[in-house]
């Protein structure tokens, strides 16, 4: 029995020097004094401040800008036409398909043929029309000889009437024949003129049977088959135009009065974040309901040119070559969403800065920057956006804050406190202070180091509960380490 209760306190002993050891450890690691074997401050700082982060960087500028409102909007086609038919027919054919480009008349050519319609009779009308004009050139052809007979017989019986050797009655009848003869021309020419008519009709119901485009553009529908009958008024096919667009925005009536035709305003097409410039051709004076907003509409050019980089397109394998970026053209479509930015004051001296400059946190809007290598921080307000940057107020005074300051534009979201070193990421390593050498791999630029979690006062992780590495007896782990057997209780 003494033998077992020594054996318990021999035990017991042991558990409670595993638990002090694994508190020794602990706290160990969590107060580094900068002695050998435990945690201290970065290699480099200075005396235990913070290590130098990396971060990349922008510029701030002094410009004079005017205060703009982004408003929403569509692009419009400037035409779109249902091409109907102009007369009844049966369909023969149809040559184009939703999605085809079609050109309207060029140089006295017709645009592009869409629908063709059975023109049989039509045709066979103006053969009809043909015999009948023959035949009636004709009539006026025998009608001119006996007028120019009745003629000679009026002159030749007026002769003898001067002589008296004609009497009055026979000059009458010659004179009223005559009358009749240039009459019954008169007539033979109305009915040549009438045919003609007739023909020309059918000329143009003939030609009319081919159905064709009125301007350039597109076929957005297409709504007639071959073999369906088409009345008068039949829609073919519905087009758009192409070569101009209108980018349609509803400007609030508060800032109407700043918007005028003629008017330069900036187009920001959304899916393509391209800036484009027109001028205002309309301000349709009828208010949208309750939103009191008025349709203004501004004159883009569809065939727009946008940036790629070579390399996306092209192989380059010239030597010395670089891949230039280059052009591609792109259609600007109907229905694309835009933004537009309204001029809402006078132009104003302001700082701008990159848009990746600001950064939103719970009590505002700050930019960090660079003053001598060390970081800055200032609160400001956002005011309105040009292009890629955007315009900003200071909330509050600083002196460092001035054109060509440098700002961080990106691992901004890593800095703890003002006062810290900075260091530019676009550098190479060897010209970095305190980076690594230059024949040594260097981490990820924007990477945060355990250097900066540990002055930050974050606590390393102990290994997990169960692995290999977790102390036997460690107070955080509520099992024992696999492998390592645990210690026999006793009873007492």
């Amino acid at each position: 029995m003494q033998h077992q209760q020594r054996d318990g306190r021999f035990i017991g002993l042991q558990l409670l020097a595993g638990l002090l050891m694994s508190w020794v450890t602990v706290i160990g690691g969590c107060s580094g004094n900068g002695e050998e074997g435990q945690a201290g401050p970065p290699d480099g700082n200075n005396g235990g401040g913070p290590p130098p982060a990396r971060v990349r960087f922008g510029e701030v500028r002094e410009e004079i800008l005017q205060d703009r409102w982004s408003v929403i909007g569509r692009l419009a086609e400037v035409s779109r036409a249902a091409i109907a038919s102009e007369q009844p027919g049966r369909i023969l054919e149809v040559y184009v398909e939703e999605g085809d480009e079609v050109h309207g008349p060029r140089d006295g050519e017709p645009g592009t043929l869409l629908a063709r319609l059975d023109s049989t009779f039509t045709e066979i009308s103006i053969n009809e029309l043909d015999a009948d004009i023959a035949e009636a050139q004709a009539n006026i052809a025998e009608r001119t000889a006996r007028m120019q007979r009745l003629e000679s017989e009026y002159e030749f019986l007026a002769g003898l009437l001067r002589t008296d050797s004609a009497r009055q009655k026979e000059v009458d009848d010659a004179r009223m024949e005559l009358a009749a003869g240039r009459a019954r021309l008169l007539a033979g020419e109305a009915m040549l003129a009438t045919l003609k008519a007739q023909r020309t009709r059918r000329e143009e119901e003939l030609r009319r049977s081919k159905i064709y485009a009125e301007f350039d553009g597109v076929v957005v529908r297409r709504l007639a088959e071959p073999g369906q009958w088409a009345s008068q008024g039949s829609v073919i096919a519905e087009v758009v135009s192409r070569g101009r667009i209108d980018a349609l925005i509803d400007v609030p009536e508060d800032l109407i009065a700043a918007t005028g035709v003629g008017q330069e305003m900036n187009i920001h097409i959304d899916a393509w974040e391209l800036d484009l410039s027109g001028k205002v051709v309309s301000i349709v004076p009828r208010a949208a309901g309750a939103a009191r907003t008025f349709p203004v509409k501004v004159r883009l050019s569809d065939m727009v040119k946008m940036p790629v980089a070579a390399t996306d397109l092209v192989t380059v394998d010239e030597p010395g070559r670089d891949a230039d970026p280059i052009k591609i053209e792109r259609r600007l479509l109907p229905g694309m969403s835009i933004s537009a930015m309204i001029p809402t004051g006078e132009p104003v001296r302001v700082f701008t800065v990159p848009r990746d400059a600001v950064l939103f946190t719970a009590g505002g809007e700050v930019i960090w920057y660079a003053a001598n290598g060390i970081s800055g921080r200032v609160m400001v307000r956002t005011l309105f956006s040009e292009g890629d940057r955007v315009a900003v107020r200071l909330l509050q005074p600083d002196a460092n804050f001035e054109a060509g300051l440098r700002v961080v534009i990106e691992g901004a979201e890593r800095l703890m406190a003002p006062g810290q070193p900075l260091m530019d990421a676009e550098l190479a390593p060897n010209q970095m202070p305190d980076g690594p050498p230059a024949n040594e791999e260097e981490p990820n630029a924007l990477e945060t180091s355990g250097e900066d979690r540990a002055w930050a006062g974050a606590i390393e992780p102990s290994p997990p509960c169960g692995s290999v590495d977790s102390p036997p007896l460690s107070p955080i782990c509520d099992k024992w380490r696999p492998g390592v057997a645990p210690l026999a209780m006793s009873e007492n």
